[in-house]
């Protein structure tokens, strides 16, 4: 497994020394490092480059307080430390004499042989540490003499500004909630194409292909499944009878409730996941626009898969000439802190002014969303993200503007078993559920 390892050291060299505006998704990052065809081999380097990404400064923490001179260990050094350092303490499957003999190696490979007898001290010192006290007890952060955000900075493995950005949106026990709930493993989320195939036939027909399944919790659509590396190499995809998409994400179409012969726009559409789906629910015509054309090719790509017939692209800055539209959702361009567990680079590629900026270019879209609107027409607002900033203060702003906007209660459109994630006020805001959806947002607003 030596390769694999050579393949996660330079994967995250280059993730680290890209600036963080400019990095690709982390996923794209480990793919261009494979070391084979090899399964088993694809799936550790994933599991390294994902798992040193999620816990970088929870294993920088540990091995700060055994190394003398921090801040002089060179990158490659560091970055080797974080290799063993999480296959020690959370990794079962690796050996101790693999982690540290392994990752020595590597630094002569990596033209660092002076720095052997410095990585096998630290490394053996964490060995030493998991095997007294167990995995789970040596991960611990003592919390003695630190600030709450450098020890949740630490503890749960986020910069200070993020851990801050919680607590004082969230509360400190609701902060920790929310870090500890993105550090889990996602489930793997399927919409079923319903018009090509019933629910309870689709999950018959996982289990006959030894694929275990079993309904969502609060989309009809889903689909949870398990043990499955590419969702592209199950029964039905090439028949288009499903698309991988989160539940809380599959409920922004049920919630925009469209009617047949309506007009609908998408204006940020991406690849068409809640466009297609939008197609699905209705015999409507669906408008979908995005930023970049790249990704309308896949929406059409991944339209023709799913039999969503009909639908019809629109430059950004062509929009106003062909409204009005009876719908318009706003799947906003957002800081994705909501999807961290799926996405553990995020942590790291965000900065404070990132949310700023974010949360002001939401509001120029929705601002033109809403001219797209005839009078009467529903407006829906989601992001991926739990940020005060990104959700609520873009719609408190939309409705201070006037325009006759108004706030809807999501409690009269979407699924009753979604309907216990809408607030008092109307608005649709997922909780950290283990094994639950997405962190959510969604807002229906109504023009007068």
């Amino acid at each position: 497994m030596s390769k694999v390892r050579s393949a996660a050291l330079r994967a995250l060299v280059s993730w680290e020394t890209t600036p963080a505006r400019l990095r690709k998704p982390l996923s794209a990052v480990a793919a261009a490092h494979v070391p084979g065809p090899g399964r088993r081999e694809n799936a550790l380097l994933w599991e390294l480059v994902n798992g040193v990404v999620r816990w970088r400064s929870l294993l920088d923490y540990h091995l700060d307080r055994l190394l003398s001179k921090p801040s002089g260990i060179p990158l490659k050094v560091r970055i080797v430390l974080r290799i063993g350092a999480y296959q020690l303490l959370f990794l079962d499957g690796v050996a101790v004499h693999a982690a540290v003999g392994e990752s020595v190696e590597l630094l002569a490979r990596a033209g660092h042989a002076w720095a052997k007898g410095l990585v096998n001290a630290v490394l053996r010192r964490i060995a030493r540490r998991v095997e007294s006290k167990g995995r789970e007890a040596a991960r611990l952060v003592e919390r003695k003499g630190m600030a709450w955000k450098q020890w949740a900075a630490a503890a749960f493995a986020y910069p200070v500004w993020m851990a801050a950005l919680f607590e004082a949106d969230y509360g400190r026990a609701g902060a920790e909630e929310i870090m500890r709930f993105n550090n889990q493993r996602a489930p793997l989320v399927l919409r079923v194409n319903l018009r090509r195939i019933g629910l309870s036939e689709f999950l018959a027909m996982m289990r006959e292909n030894g694929v275990a399944a079993r309904p969502g919790g609060i989309s009809p659509a889903a689909v949870i499944v398990k043990d499955v590396t590419s969702p592209s190499s199950l029964p039905g995809f090439g028949e288009g009878l499903f698309y991988v998409q989160d539940e809380a994400a599959q409920l922004a179409s049920f919630a925009i409730a469209p009617r047949k012969g309506e007009r609908i726009l998408d204006m940020c559409a991406g690849v068409g996941g809640k466009t297609t789906h939008l197609a699905e629910l209705a015999d409507a015509e669906i408008w979908a626009s995005d930023p970049e054309p790249a990704r309308l090719s896949l929406l059409e790509e991944n339209a023709l898969r799913l039999g969503a017939d009909g639908i019809k692209t629109v430059d950004p800055d062509a929009l106003m000439e062909h409204g009005p539209f009876d719908a318009v959702m706003v799947d906003a361009p957002c800081s994705g802190l909501g999807t961290i567990r799926r996405h553990p680079d995020i942590k790291w590629n965000r900065t404070p002014s990132s949310i700023a900026s974010l949360a002001a270019k939401q509001w120029s879209i929705l601002e033109l969303g809403i001219k797209c609107l005839r009078p009467g027409g529903r407006l829906l607002y989601c992001t991926c993200t739990q940020t005060r900033q990104e959700t609520l203060g873009v719609v408190d702003k939309c409705i201070q503007r006037g325009g006759g906007m108004e706030i809807a209660d999501l409690r009269l459109t979407l699924p009753e078993p979604a309907r216990r994630f809408v607030d008092n006020a109307g608005f649709f805001r997922t909780a950290p559920i283990s094994m639950g959806p997405d962190l959510f947002f969604m807002a229906l607003l109504k023009r007068g």
